[in-house]
């Protein structure tokens, strides 16, 4: 009995794109757009997660540097913050210090809606992995990592 490998199973174009990382970056992004709705369901979105995390984690962070921390451009930022103003989830007020510095905080409502979601979203990112040996998905994370790490001019 013959065993044949992956790469002879896949017709030539798709061969020929799985060199090509653009192609498995977008492929590997609708996988986890699926898994996330799946898991998660539309609220929070992805974007949506980060600032709450981040926020969570650095509670009255500005928007300059909540937007790098999130990775997320200022126009996105300025946009997801008033989302989760919107729907309870954020505080948005004045610096005390600088009037002019805009600071976020959770409000009991975004901290509940964080501690809800936060096993949702791990259990989406294990499913993403889920085909990968623990080392070969901590291989992943640090070159995706290398990768970003490299561009800081990515948002």
């Amino acid at each position: 009995m013959s065993t044949s490998s992956s790469s002879e199973a896949v017709s030539p174009v798709d061969q020929s794109l799985a060199t090509v990382p653009a192609h498995l970056v977008r492929r590997v992004h609708q996988r986890h757009a699926r898994l996330w709705s799946e898991v998660v369901g539309d609220e929070p979105t992805p974007p949506q997660y980060a600032v709450l995390h981040v926020v969570g984690e650095q509670p009255g962070i500005d928007l300059t540097e909540l937007g790098a921390r999130a990775a997320l451009d200022r126009t996105t930022v300025g946009r997801v913050v008033d989302r989760l103003l919107r729907d309870g989830l954020v505080d948005r007020r004045a610096d005390e210090a600088d009037r002019r510095r805009l600071v976020v905080t959770l409000t009991s409502a975004g901290r509940d809606r964080l501690a809800g979601v936060t096993p949702l979203a791990a259990e989406a990112s294990r499913r993403l992995l889920a085909g990968l040996s623990p080392a070969r998905a901590d291989s992943l994370l640090d070159l995706l990592r290398a990768m970003l790490d490299d561009d800081e001019d990515d948002r």
